[in-house]
């Protein structure tokens, strides 16, 4: 009876350190986040150019600076595609902005020859001849 409640306890102890594991990674995780954003926003503020990325959207940006005064151009490239101008407030280069991660240019140069997960995934439709009724 006292080994099935020493088990017991060590799983309880074990499952409350994986909690406490999980909330200190999630939270660095945030604040290497927020780092992150910063870096990416006084880049673009001090007018240089900067190359990032949205993972969750897989697409990847490059901002190019303008001329003193002028708004700099925001270019994007999705996996598996080219390279197309997006305005600065579109809602992906702000979501970039705010999660993105910085990436080399290199990494961003070669983006569209990249397969990715999120564009791959197919979508089921029902068929057109299956109609349910509801009465």
């Amino acid at each position: 009876m006292h080994a099935i409640i020493g088990i017991a306890i060590s799983l309880l102890k074990q499952e409350n350190f994986k909690k406490f594991y999980c909330m200190v990674f999630k939270s660095i995780k945030r604040l290497i986040r927020k780092y992150q954003a910063d870096i990416i926003q006084n880049k673009i503020a001090a007018g240089r150019k900067i190359c990032f990325e949205n993972t969750a959207e897989e697409i990847a940006f490059r901002y190019m600076p303008g001329e003193i005064g002028a708004i700099g151009k925001y270019f994007a490239r999705y996996y598996g595609r080219n390279e197309f101008e997006i305005g600065f407030d579109s809602t992906s280069v702000v979501m970039g902005i705010m999660e993105g991660r910085i990436i080399s240019n290199s990494r961003y140069e070669r983006y569209h020859l990249i397969e990715g997960k999120y564009r791959k995934q197919t979508i089921r439709t029902l068929n057109a001849n299956k109609q349910f009724v509801i009465g």
